[in-house]
């Protein structure tokens, strides 16, 4: 049927991301923060399996095909159309997500590693996050980009200045239930030790070090204007839209982005 269609579907596409070994350590953190609640771990587990919370009424996905060349006024009326057709018969209901226990604090580091023949260690170090409904979360963002980039604290000092890394950067990932704040930097598998050291000192600096005007701006600026981009295609907009209503922060919450990252 379609359903099992669309989780094949997803299935390969999981496959072959978790077979990228940046990919498979991004994954980690949240894997690792929430493991005593295996319910959270994995909202792509769910949608493969059909679990609970994550049924076709929130994760159905339809594709339109309009023939032939219409101008963009055209072209929105017809998917319009389509949509109330196929739509007609839903009965709205507000979406109530499920009720877990919060994840209580790790008592000690959780490590997880894997080994492959390859001359090079790619490491993550995360900790818990924001959730997205939480203030919280914007100065993580600013922080992670403030971070990241040519320009950014962990580029310079790491790769430029010690040079242990082939490539580093910080994300802060938020979710319903908090998410997690990481660094990654592949580096070269005798520098790895030394790598950590680093990616650990610059997470203190930061904590006792006022990052700079210059800073501070161009994290936003970034932020801001990679959002924007974002936002021009179509099937993005539509995307916030539906989820930022479904996480209960209302569907123009990303009209308000820009003035969140601005005001940290």
């Amino acid at each position: 049927d379609q359903q099992q269609e669309a989780r094949d579907a997803l299935g390969g596409r999981f496959a072959a991301e978790r077979h990228h070994p940046v990919a498979r350590l991004i994954e980690l953190p949240q894997r690792l923060l929430q493991k005593s609640v295996p319910e959270r771990r994995s909202i792509d587990d769910h949608l493969l399996k059909g679990g609970p919370g994550h049924d076709a009424k929130l994760h159905r996905r339809r594709g339109f095909c309009v023939e032939g060349v219409l101008t963009a006024e055209q072209a929105a009326e017809e998917v319009r159309r389509e949509m109330e057709r196929l739509f007609q018969d839903w009965a709205g209901q507000p979406f109530v997500p499920e009720s877990v226990a919060l994840e209580p604090p790790p008592a000690s580091p959780r490590e997880a590693v894997e080994c492959k023949e390859v001359n090079q260690a790619n490491i993550v170090i995360g900790f818990m996050g924001a959730t997205v409904t939480s203030e919280d979360r914007y100065p993580l963002e600013v922080l992670s980009s403030a971070l990241s980039g040519m320009s950014g604290r962990l580029f310079t000092r790491l790769r430029g200045k010690q040079s242990l890394a082939y490539s580093v950067f910080a994300m802060s990932e938020p979710g319903l239930d908090p998410g997690y704040f990481a660094v990654y930097i592949g580096t070269a598998a005798e520098k790895e030790e030394t790598s950590k050291k680093g990616i650990l000192e610059e997470l203190k600096k930061i904590r006792s070090e006022t990052i700079s005007r210059d800073e501070l701006k161009r994290a936003q600026e970034v932020l801001i204007g990679d959002f924007e981009i974002q936002l021009q295609r179509y099937s993005n907009q539509a995307m916030h839209y539906a989820l930022d209503e479904l996480y209960g922060i209302g569907f123009r919450a990303s009209e308000r982005y820009a003035e969140k990252i601005q005001a940290v």
